[in-house]
């Protein structure tokens, strides 16, 4: 976990009690945004070979959707704060992607540079940023 991070309450938060029942809960969590899932991973439009970082990926069922879509040459990055739904992302994984991996920190200040992804996806991480615009791109 970044030492740098500015959202000390969100990871206590997610590391504790709560971050627990969430893990806890995937499963149904999963059923219950089954549509919202796929309808952000029609928008998105993953394609092989292309590198995907997934924000706030939580137990990592989005992670590992989106490294299905860009195999089997690329690769999905799931960054989440939270050590409880990463461990059973992680475990999720070794049974079924070689293409995902995961990181425990907070994206705000890990120092990805937004270059070196083909997408960046979000289903539920963003929303809990102390500044969420800072991640939408700027047009001129």
């Amino acid at each position: 976990m970044s030492a740098q991070t500015g959202n000390a309450g969100q990871v206590a938060y997610w590391n504790g009690p709560h971050g627990k029942l969430w893990a806890k809960e995937q499963e149904k969590r999963d059923r219950d945004h089954a549509p919202m899932t796929e309808a952000g991973l029609a928008l998105t439009a993953p394609k092989p070979g292309e590198f995907v970082l997934d924000i706030g990926c939580g137990s990592g069922t989005t992670t590992l959707k989106l490294a299905a879509r860009v195999a089997p040459s690329g690769e999905a990055i799931g960054i989440d704060i939270s050590a409880p739904m990463l461990a059973l992302a992680r475990r999720h994984a070794a049974e079924t992607s070689a293409h995902a991996r995961f990181i425990e920190a907070d994206v705000t200040d890990y120092g990805f540079e937004p270059e070196s992804f083909d997408l960046a996806f979000s289903q539920f991480g963003v929303m809990f940023f102390a500044d969420p615009g800072r991640f939408i791109p700027q047009h001129p």
